[in-house]
């Protein structure tokens, strides 16, 4: 299959210089180039300082099944200050998290199949990430999950929510432990975070010369794409 197009080896003004035939093979090879660009950007903006916390999109909050353990506890002594902790915790680890998944990401793309890839240059500019995560959601999540596991550990997300949950069973008139799945809480908003601004990072790459232009292949394949 092959697709005919304008190459415009600038992207610019400068006008259309050729002829080229696109072909399946190379629209495949563009779209897997722009997701792992678009992999590289989500995992340094997640990654970063805040990229989880101080995005109100992305923010992890307390869920509202432990909205009662937090309200009970915040009064007693020392502990207050632990819910706010809590919740900033979990961010950090989400963030430190995404900027230690680029390999797992990047590495999956080798394996992913467009049956339709010209649809999928024409389509939706979240097209190729919303099939990258039909195909190979499952199979990263698994590999993403032990990395959240070990961050929660190295930051100390379950040490502070286990004085959390301790300081409400001590409570009189209360005295039962607090039955939550902290680390299948945070993962999973992680990895909904992760596939949320790797969309917006393919719509980015599709849509500004800016970000292709150190790829030939970004440009051949975007930069010849009927709006």
């Amino acid at each position: 299959v092959t697709v005919s197009v304008l190459y415009c080896r600038t992207e610019s003004n400068m006008g259309c210089t050729e002829s080229k035939e696109l072909t399946a093979e190379r629209i495949v090879e563009g779209l897997k180039a722009a997701l792992d660009l678009a992999v590289r950007e989500t995992v340094n903006q997640l990654g970063s300082a805040g990229g989880f916390n101080d995005n109100p999109a992305l923010h992890i909050k307390i869920p509202d099944t432990l909205g009662d353990v937090m309200d009970k506890v915040k009064p007693l002594p020392g502990i207050g200050d632990k819910v706010n902790e809590f919740e900033s915790k979990m961010n950090e680890a989400a963030e430190a998290a995404a900027g230690s998944c680029a390999e797992i990401f990047s590495n999956a793309l080798g394996q992913l199949n467009f049956s339709d890839a010209k649809a999928i240059l024409e389509g939706a500019d979240d097209a190729a990430t919303k099939i990258f995560r039909e195909v190979l959601g499952g199979e990263l999540l698994a590999k993403f999950a032990p990395i959240v596991r070990e961050k929660m550990g190295e930051l100390g997300v379950v040490s502070v929510f286990e004085t959390i949950t301790d300081a409400f069973a001590s409570i009189p008139l209360i005295g039962k432990k607090v039955e939550f799945d902290l680390y299948d809480y945070v993962c999973n908003k992680a990895f909904e975070g992760f596939f949320s601004v790797l969309a917006e990072f393919e719509g980015k790459v599709r849509n500004t010369p800016a970000m292709r232009q150190n790829n030939q292949v970004l440009q051949e394949v975007f930069g010849s794409k009927k709006k």
